[in-house]
């Protein structure tokens, strides 16, 4: 299955990055265990791993600094989660991205009044998820992830 996922993984980026072949010496677990490659779902100018349309409304927002540092770590968790459903569906990876939604997830609810986080929360979602493959995608995760509902580590920003 590896060497299968290993093929699909480098068509799916030498496709969607439209560049030259991926080197073979790279294995399909390295490149499980990393994050998605920059410009994976759009483009990332700074590579904060939030595509850029993403931090123009994050930055448009009247939010605090730290607000907005928790609203892009939620627009990376879900951008990384939705990459997981092209590229590993593992146990581990799928348990791991939702450890790290739910952590940013639980920073936003210590940042904002329930209103506001519910309104930030779908502005981040609508963004992320602008178009219909980026919404099957989250939502495909989401019911992979729903054994994972209160995982969380790390700190706020950590």
């Amino acid at each position: 299955m590896l060497s299968t996922l290993g093929v699909d993984l480098k068509v799916m980026i030498e496709s969607t990055l439209n560049m030259g072949p991926t080197p073979t010496s790279v294995s399909a677990r390295a490149l499980r265990s990393t994050k998605p490659p920059p410009g994976f779902d759009g483009i990332d100018s700074n590579r904060n791993g939030v595509r850029d349309d993403v931090d123009a409304v994050i930055a448009s927002l009247p939010d605090s600094p730290m607000q907005k540092k928790a609203l892009q770590d939620v627009a990376t968790a879900m951008t990384n989660a939705m990459a997981l459903i092209d590229w590993d569906q593992s146990e581990d990876a799928v348990k791991a991205a939702a450890l790290d939604l739910n952590t940013a997830r639980r920073c936003l609810r210590s940042m904002y009044t329930a209103d506001e986080r519910a309104e930030r929360a779908e502005q981040i979602r609508s963004a992320v998820a602008n178009d219909q493959k980026r919404m099957w995608r989250l939502v495909r995760f989401d019911a992979l992830a729903q054994d994972y509902p209160n995982a969380t580590s790390k700190t706020c920003g950590g």
